[in-house]
C-alpha cells in the first residue's frame, strides 16, 4: 500500500537521503553531484519543504510504504509570470532505488497531472530530464509527454557532456 501527501518539516531527513541514494545510483540523470548533495545543510531541505508548504499553486509529495518509509517524491509547482501562467513544472521525481518498478513513479506522476488539470488556467505540464534517463523517458512518454526540444551538452560531468530534454503534456 502506498501512501501519497505531502512533505512535511519531519521528512526533511528523509528526503536529504533519497536525493543522495538516486544521486549515488544515477548521477547522470541529476544536475547536481554526490558531493553537492553531501554538503548541502538539512536546513535547505527543511527550507524546501516550507517552500512549498506555502504555494497556493504547488506541492512537494512524498510516496511512502506502509512502514512509513520514504519511497519516492516529486514536486509541481505553477510557473508564475503574465506570460507563464498556463503552465506547471514537475521536478525532482526520485525513487529509491531499491523500489524502482513498483508503480511509484507512475502513481507520483499521475497524482501530479490530477493536480495540475484542476489549477485553474494550467493548460501545460512541463519537465526537463537528461538523456541519459531512459526509464524516466519511457514513463513520461507513456503518461503522454512529448519531446519539445534538446538543449545539446547541457550538463558536463568530468569530461562526459548530457543533452537536457524539455518534455510537455498538454492538459
Amino acid at each position: 500500500m502506498l501512501t501519497i501527501r505531502p512533505l512535511g518539516q519531519k521528512d526533511a531527513p528523509l528526503l536529504q537521503q533519497l536525493r543522495l541514494a538516486n544521486v549515488r545510483h544515477d548521477p547522470h540523470c541529476f544536475c547536481t553531484s554526490a558531493a553537492e548533495v553531501q554538503r548541502q545543510p538539512l536546513l535547505d531541505f527543511e527550507q524546501l519543504i516550507e517552500r512549498f508548504a506555502r504555494l497556493h499553486d504547488g506541492c512537494l509529495w512524498g510516496a511512502f510504504g506502509p512502514g512509513g518509509q520514504l519511497l519516492g517524491s516529486l514536486a509541481l509547482e505553477r510557473l508564475y509570470g503574465d506570460y507563464l501562467r498556463h503552465k506547471a513544472r514537475i521536478w525532482g521525481l526520485m525513487v529509491d532505488p531499491g523500489q524502482r518498478r513498483r508503480a511509484v513513479a507512475s502513481q507520483l506522476c499521475q497524482r501530479a497531472i490530477r493536480e495540475a488539470q484542476a489549477m485553474d488556467g494550467v493548460e501545460k505540464l512541463v519537465l526537463e530530464l537528461t538523456g541519459e534517463a531512459v526509464a524516466a523517458m519511457h514513463l513520461y512518454r507513456g503518461l503522454g509527454f512529448r519531446i519539445e526540444g534538446v538543449e545539446p551538452l547541457s550538463l558536463k560531468q568530468q569530461n562526459r557532456y548530457l543533452d537536457e530534454i524539455q518534455m510537455g503534456l498538454y492538459l
